[in-house]
């Protein structure tokens, strides 16, 4: 018992020592938390639109778009997941285009949405949403999706994290199927770190519970879970299955560890997986994730 006790006195004190450098580090750069939830939308034609949009039935953001937007292909598509570290390390867009190219859809975390990144995304040609968990003078940083086919609705919910009191976001968003009348609900998620607590962790996970339980198609949630201890994991296993969401194993098992567990994932409802691949990479400290699916074959539209 006492080395379990040690072991998590370590843990608060990481965790502590971690909240406080990334606090140190950001306030240094001016960083602004913005009052409300909003997303940030662009598309292919290079307009972007500022909406409020919380995850409630008022704010939930509805877009029209043209019918030759795009649908997703019920028999196969692709989802890439990666906790990008803020573009810290210059290589990392570089990763992205050459791992990314044939994903349909792009699920970032950290996502710093700066000049250099606001060119890409032009020449990628794809349209993309935008959760800001904070903003600085020129950019904002926040969760990001980016897709082949625009949204269809899209809503962003945060939790302070309980130290430095930055969010941590979730940006949740529909897309249209193709010969269907159901959509994909999509989840974007980055789950609050710097805390033992899990108080913070539930509330953060049960701000989307309802939208997932109640949509009717198939659902996909990816991200950063920072699963870093025993009751973290066993906390997120167990809310993604009470929403009869299953967790995609991979094989090689490429995706980074803290305290030896795995801390990015990807769960799913109403889909089959096809195939699996993690990245090891050296432009980050979260390795990129990809999955390819398409509809299960018991799946009524």
């Amino acid at each position: 018992m006492r080395g379990f006790r040690h072991l998590g006195k370590r843990i608060a004190l990481l965790v502590g020592f971690g909240a406080l450098c990334t606090v140190s580090v950001l306030w240094a750069e001016g960083l602004a938390v913005p009052e409300k939830a909003y997303v940030l939308s662009g598309n292919r034609d290079q307009v972007m639109v500022r909406a409020v949009a919380a995850c409630n039935a008022e704010e939930t953001r509805t877009d029209s778009h043209p019918p030759d937007s795009g649908k997703i292909d019920r028999s196969g598509f692709t989802v890439f997941s990666w906790n990008t570290q803020k573009g810290g390390d210059s290589r990392w867009y570089e990763d992205l285009r050459g791992l990314a190219a044939e994903a349909d859809i792009v699920l970032l975390q950290e996502a710093v949405l700066d000049r250099r990144f606001r060119a890409g995304l032009r020449q990628l040609d794809r349209d993309w949403l935008l959760a800001p968990a904070f903003h600085t003078a020129t950019d904002d940083v926040g969760v990001m999706s980016v897709a082949r086919v625009r949204a269809d609705s899209y809503c962003a919910a945060r939790e302070p994290e309980p130290l430095i009191r930055i969010p941590k976001m979730a940006l949740v968003s529909r897309y249209p199927l193709a010969d269907s009348v159901e959509q994909l609900l999509v989840v974007n998620v980055h789950v609050v770190n710097f805390t033992v607590a899990l108080d913070a962790v539930r509330r953060q996970v049960e701000s989307i519970k309802e939208m997932i339980r109640d949509h009717r198609g198939p659902v996909v949630v990816a991200g950063d879970f920072n699963t870093w201890s025993t009751e973290r994991t066993a906390l997120i296993e167990a809310e993604m299955a009470a929403l009869g969401l299953q967790a995609v194993s991979f094989q090689p098992d490429h995706r980074v560890r803290f305290f030896d567990r795995p801390v990015d994932g990807v769960y799913y409802r109403g889909l089959q997986v096809v195939d699996t691949t993690s990245y090891p990479v050296q432009s980050s400290d979260h390795n990129p994730l990809a999955v390819r699916f398409k509809m299960a074959d018991d799946w009524r539209s």
